[in-house]
C-alpha cells in the first residue's frame, strides 16, 4: 500500500482523472486508457481507473462532469485536457487492497443522444436550429459556440420534421446535409463545442511536430515532439457532382446546379431531391457535395507520441523527406492509446500489458488533410424515412370553424407527435392537399377539385419518398367527433354534405335510385329520378318532400332561368300556378300553337303591348263584348278586307278626319225609300239601345246584389284564405260596379246623342232629297 502511495506521489504522472463529486480524499487513478475522436463526432475514452477506496458511489460519477488530462512532459507542455461526463462506470476486482475501476468519458454534447422523440421546427435557419436543439437537450450557452458559422447560401427551411431519432442524429444528419461539423475548445470555465463550415476557423491552434521515424536515433529524442510515420492515401475521385430538385410552387423551374471536383476526375455524381428551392441555393449544395470528395481524395495519416493533438487543431509538419509535406494540416480523426501502469503498479503482482519501456507510453494515429482544403463530414447518418401516414389535424386560428387557406390553397395542421407548445398556426408549415383532379392554368381556366377543411378535421399525411420534410394532406378521415355521413342505416348513398348545409346526394337503392342538389338558402332543391327520402333544411329555409318521380326544382327564393335557347316537349299534363305577378317578355316573334281549346280568365284587367306587327287568323267565328269604353289608335296604315256583309251601328257621334284624298265607290243607287228605311231603322237601333239600357240597369242591380252576397260570405268565411280571396273578388266586383255605373252614365249620353242625330238625318233626308231632285234623280217621276 506504502508503495502505491509513493509511486502516485511522483512527478512522472502523465494521465489525471478528477471529479468535484466525489467526498473530499477520493481519487481515482488513470492505469490505462484507449479513445477515439473525430470532427464532428462525439469522442470516447475508456479508461481503467484504480483506488485506494472500495466503496466509490457511482451516483456522483455517472452523468456528472469529470476532467480527463493528458500531458507527454515533453518542453514544459500544457495540458490536454477534456472535460466531458461519465456515460458508464464499473467497479472490477480489488488487488493488494486497491480496487480497479473502468469508466467510459463522453462530452457533454452527448446529452444529445438521451433524447430520442419526434419533433417539428418552423422557419429555421441552421444556426438557429442547433441553437434550438442544443438548448432542448439542457446545454447551457456557454457549453457551444455558433460564431464560426459563415454564411453559405443555406435556404431558411419552412418545416423540418425530426422523426423518431434522438436530437444528437437529428442534428449530425442536418450537419452532415449541410456541410456543418464541429470540434471541442478547452475555455477557462470548461469545454465548448465549436460548429464550423470553414477552414479558416481552425488558425487558433497549431501544434509543431518533427518527422522522425521510430529507428532513426536523435540525442535529444525524449525533448521534442515527433511523428514517427507520416503516410499518404489518394483516390480517384468524379470529375462533377450536380443536385437537382423540383418545386411545386415554381413548377416550371429546373432547379439544378454544379459544382466541379476534379477536371481529371472520372465520372459524375447527381443528386436529386436535397430539398433546395432555388438554383443558387442548388449551386451552394453541389459546392459543398464537391468539398465532401475533394476532402477525401487526398488524405494523410501518421502516429505521433506527442500528447497535445485533437481533432479540430492544426498540426504543423517539419522535417519530413518529401518537402511539399511539410505544411500544416486539419486533424480530423485521432486515436489515443496510453498507459501508466508501470508507474502505479510497480511493486505489486498486478499484470500489465505495454509496447513501450517501463510499460509506460501514449500514442496517438490520426488522419489529417491540408489545412487550406475545406473539411465537410461524410454523410452517414441516414434521412429518416415515414413509411405510410401519419394522423394530423388542421390548424386554424380563432374560433372560426373554416380553416384559413395561403395563396396556394394549403393548410397548416397540429401533430400528435410535436412535444414543443405551439400557437395556433405555429405547429406546422403550409402543406397543400392532394386531389383526385388538378391541371393547369391561371385563376380563371385553372381545373381541379377541392373542398375546403375545417379546423379541427383529422387528416392523413403522406411524405413525399417518405422525406419527413416533405409532408403531404392525402385527405380527411372520419372519427367520433367527425362521424360519416354515410353509415349502416344509409349505405346505399353517396353523398357530398359541406359545412354550409350544401349538399349532393346519390340514391342507388333498386327502384329508387335519384340525384338531389339542396342549398339551405330559400330551402331549394334539385330532384332527379326518385324523390328523396325525407326534407332537407331546418324551418323557413327547408324544403318539402317531394311526391312524384322525374325531376323537380324547389324554392322559397326567387327562380331564374338564362339561357341562349329553350325547348320544352311535355307529352301529358302542365299545369303552372303562380300566387304573385305573372310577366313574360318576348324580344322576338312568338307563336302560340292550341291543338283544342283555349281560354284565359283575367280577373282585374289585361294589356297586351305589341312592338312589331300583329296577326290573328281566326278560321271559325269570333264574338268580342266590350262593357265599357274601347279606344282604338292606329298610326300607321290600316287595311280591312271583308269577303261577306259588314253592319256597322254606331250609337254616338262618328268623325273622321282625312288630311289627303278621300274616295268611296258605291256600285248600287241610294233611294228615298232607302233613306226612310235607314231612317226607321235607326228608330230601331235606338229602341234597342233603349233595352240594352234596361239590361245593364238589371246587371247593375244584380252586380249589387253580388256585391252584397260577397259581403255576406266574407262574414262567414272560416280561414284566412277564403277572406282574402272574398277581398279580392268584392274589391273586382267595385271596380265592375264603378264600370257598370260608368256605362250607364256613357249610354245616357248615347240616348241624348242619338236624339240629335234622329234630328239630323231628318234634316240630312231632306237635303238629300232636294239634292237629288235637282240633278235629275226623279225626272222619270
Amino acid at each position: 500500500m506504502s508503495s502505491m502511495n509513493s509511486q502516485l506521489a511522483g512527478s512522472n504522472r502523465r494521465f489525471s482523472f478528477i471529479c468535484e463529486q466525489l467526498n473530499a480524499g477520493t481519487t481515482l487513478e488513470v492505469v490505462s486508457f484507449e479513445g477515439e475522436e473525430s470532427l464532428a463526432e462525439l469522442y470516447r475514452f475508456n479508461m481503467l481507473l484504480v483506488s485506494s477506496r472500495n466503496d466509490i458511489d457511482e451516483r456522483k460519477l455517472i452523468g456528472h462532469s469529470v476532467s480527463f488530462t493528458l500531458n507527454d512532459g515533453i518542453a514544459q507542455g500544457k495540458d490536454t485536457c477534456y472535460i466531458g461526463l461519465i456515460q458508464s462506470f464499473e467497479q472490477l476486482h480489488q488487488i493488494s487492497g486497491w480496487t480497479f475501476y473502468k469508466a467510459v468519458l463522453v462530452p457533454k454534447l452527448w446529452r444529445l443522444a438521451q433524447y430520442h422523440l419526434s419533433e417539428v421546427y418552423l422557419s429555421k435557419a441552421p444556426p438557429e436550429l442547433l441553437k434550438t436543439v442544443m438548448d432542448n437537450a439542457g446545454l447551457f450557452s456557454n457549453e457551444y459556440n455558433l460564431n464560426y458559422m459563415q454564411p453559405a447560401g443555406y435556404d431558411t427551411q419552412g418545416f423540418i420534421c425530426q422523426y423518431k431519432e434522438s436530437y444528437l442524429d437529428f442534428l449530425s444528419r442536418w450537419c452532415e446535409h449541410l456541410g456543418i461539423y464541429w470540434w471541442y475548445s478547452q475555455q477557462q470555465n470548461g469545454e465548448q463545442v465549436v460548429f464550423g463550415n470553414n477552414f479558416r476557423n481552425h488558425d487558433a491552434h497549431v501544434i509543431k511536430l518533427n518527422y522522425q521515424p521510430a529507428g532513426e536515433l536523435d540525442a535529444d529524442i525524449t525533448r521534442i515532439r515527433r511523428v514517427q510515420s507520416f503516410n499518404l492515401f489518394a483516390q480517384s475521385l468524379p470529375k462533377q457532382v450536380t443536385v437537382m430538385d423540383y418545386h411545386y410552387k415554381k413548377a416550371s423551374l429546373e432547379i439544378k446546379g454544379s459544382a466541379q471536383v476534379d477536371p481529371m476526375g472520372i465520372g459524375e455524381v447527381t443528386y436529386y431531391g436535397l430539398y433546395v428551392k432555388t438554383n443558387e441555393a442548388a449551386q451552394a449544395l453541389a459546392k459543398i457535395r464537391a468539398e465532401g470528395l475533394i476532402c477525401r481524395g487526398r488524405q494523410f495519416g501518421g502516429e505521433s507520441s506527442a500528447t497535445g493533438m485533437r481533432c479540430g487543431y492544426l498540426m504543423e509538419l517539419a522535417g519530413h523527406y518529401r518537402t511539399d509535406f511539410n505544411q500544416r494540416y486539419l486533424l480530423t480523426r485521432i486515436s489515443h492509446r496510453g498507459s501508466q501502469a508501470g508507474l502505479l503498479l510497480e511493486g505489486l503482482n498486478v499484470p500489465v500489458q505495454g509496447d513501450s519501456p517501463g510499460n509506460d507510453f501514449y500514442q496517438a494515429s490520426f488522419s489529417a488533410i491540408p489545412a487550406e482544403v475545406q473539411f465537410r463530414p461524410e454523410i452517414v447518418h441516414p434521412w429518416p424515412k415515414i413509411e405510410g401516414t401519419l394522423n394530423a389535424v388542421i390548424d386554424a386560428e380563432g374560433d372560426g370553424k373554416y380553416a384559413e387557406l395561403n395563396e396556394f390553397g394549403e393548410y397548416k395542421v397540429q401533430l400528435p407527435y410535436d412535444i414543443t407548445e405551439k400557437g395556433a398556426t405555429r405547429a406546422s408549415a403550409w402543406i397543400r392537399m392532394a386531389s383526385p383532379y388538378a391541371g393547369p392554368g391561371d385563376e380563371c381556366s385553372a381545373h381541379g377539385m377541392h373542398f375546403p377543411l375545417h379546423k379541427g378535421a383529422e387528416v392523413l399525411l403522406s411524405f413525399e419518398n417518405g422525406n419527413p420534410d416533405k409532408p403531404v394532406i392525402l385527405g380527411a378521415v372520419h372519427n367520433s367527433v367527425n362521424p360519416n355521413l354515410v353509415k349502416n342505416e344509409n349505405q346505399t348513398q353517396a353523398m357530398i354534405q359541406t359545412g354550409g348545409g350544401n349538399s349532393l346526394e346519390f340514391y342507388d337503392q333498386d327502384g329508387q335510385q335519384g340525384v338531389h342538389l339542396f342549398s339551405p338558402v330559400c330551402g331549394s332543391r334539385i330532384s332527379i329520378g326518385a324523390p328523396p327520402n325525407a326534407a332537407k333544411g331546418v324551418g323557413a329555409e327547408s324544403s318539402s318532400t317531394p311526391t312524384y318521380d322525374g325531376i323537380g326544382l324547389q324554392t322559397s327564393g326567387t327562380m331564374a332561368f338564362t339561357g341562349q335557347d329553350k325547348r320544352s316537349n311535355i307529352y301529358g299534363f302542365s299545369n303552372s300556378i303562380v300566387w304573385g305577378e305573372y310577366t313574360s317578355s318576348v324580344v322576338g316573334a312568338a307563336a302560340s300553337t292550341y291543338l283544342g281549346g283555349y281560354m284565359s280568365s283575367y280577373l282585374i284587367g289585361y294589356k297586351a303591348n305589341v312592338v312589331g306587327f300583329k296577326r290573328e287568323d281566326i278560321f271559325g267565328w269570333t264574338w268580342s263584348s266590350t262593357i265599357g269604353a274601347k279606344t282604338e289608335s292606329i298610326r300607321g296604315p290600316a287595311t280591312k278586307t271583308v269577303t261577306g256583309t259588314v253592319t256597322d251601328v254606331i250609337l254616338g257621334d262618328t268623325f273622321k278626319t282625312v288630311t289627303g284624298n278621300c274616295a268611296e265607290l258605291f256600285n248600287t243607287k241610294t233611294s228615298e225609300s232607302k233613306v226612310e228605311f235607314n231612317k226607321n231603322n235607326l228608330f230601331t237601333r235606338k229602341t234597342s239601345l233603349k233595352t240594352i239600357q234596361d239590361n245593364i240597369t238589371t246587371i247593375s242591380t244584380q252586380v249589387k246584389d253580388d256585391k252584397a252576397e260577397a259581403e255576406k260570405k266574407k262574414r262567414t268565411a272560416i280561414t284566412e284564405e277564403i277572406n282574402t280571396e272574398v277581398k279580392k273578388v268584392q274589391t273586382s266586383l267595385d271596380q265592375v260596379s264603378t264600370k257598370v255605373e260608368k256605362v250607364e252614365s256613357s249610354v245616357v249620353q248615347v240616348n241624348s246623342a242619338v236624339e240629335k242625330l234622329s234630328s239630323k238625318v231628318s234634316t240630312h233626308s231632306a237635303r238629300v232629297y232636294n239634292g237629288l231632285f235637282k240633278v235629275g234623280a226623279f225626272t222619270s217621276l
